[in-house]
């Protein structure tokens, strides 16, 4: 093969590349795009356009919205996306995510008002004893969360 051919088959595949990764842009995933394109040319296109479209979706039209967006472009609905917070592998971290299992942790029991459902940590001395919630107020019997 001569350098002509050579330099046809390299701008084809450039071409493809650049082509692949407009299409995955516009489906939220540019790098699939861009290697599919690349190595496969039209049916690599095809692949990424007819794919899963990878967006964040509106939570009221679910319309994809750009990242960073703070209103939807197509029914006007604003949000707040933050960044989800990294998966986390270590099982102890796991444990510790966990309100219920923090506050075992720490040597207390942890119980709900049944007033306020919002959840509390005493001493296990005081379990099945009378106490009072300090968000609302409300008076219960303490029983252990199981």
């Amino acid at each position: 093969m001569g350098g002509f051919e050579v330099g046809i088959l390299l701008g084809w595949c450039g071409i493809g590349g650049l082509i692949g990764y407009l299409c995955g842009q516009a489906r939220g995933r540019a790098s699939d795009g861009f290697f599919l394109g690349l190595l496969l040319g039209i049916i690599g296109w095809l692949l990424i356009l007819i794919g899963p479209d990878e967006r964040r979706k509106c939570p009221a039209c679910k319309g994809a919205i750009p990242d960073g967006a703070r209103k939807c472009l197509h029914c006007g609905e604003s949000f707040n996306y933050s960044t989800p917070a990294p998966a986390t592998t270590n099982p102890i971290q796991k444990l510790k995510a966990d309100p219920i299992t923090e506050i075992r942790l720490t040597g207390l029991e942890p119980i709900y008002c049944p007033g306020c459902n919002s959840l509390h940590s005493i001493d296990k001395e005081v379990l099945g004893k009378g106490v009072v919630c300090p968000t609302c107020n409300t008076g219960f019997i303490t029983a252990a969360i199981k």
